[in-house]
């Protein structure tokens, strides 16, 4: 699976789990050691569960939305 479809994977997941909504935009930040969505830290748990999509040390994702 490419890197595309992975994070494609990623963002139907967090939607499905209320963390974003693609259609209203989203800011996805792993930075620090932490996980933050629409600037709100996630807890550990939330970090862990996405960490597989989430190689690197440092992260941006943006939406616009549609």
């Amino acid at each position: 699976m490419g890197q595309r479809a992975r994070l494609d994977e990623m963002l139907k997941a967090m939607e499905a789990d209320k963390l974003l909504d693609t259609k209203k935009g989203y800011l996805v930040e792993k930075k620090d050691g932490a996980l933050y969505i629409n600037n709100v830290k996630q807890p550990d748990e939330v970090l862990k569960k996405y960490s597989k999509y989430l190689t690197g040390d440092k992260i941006t994702l943006k939406g616009d939305g549609q």
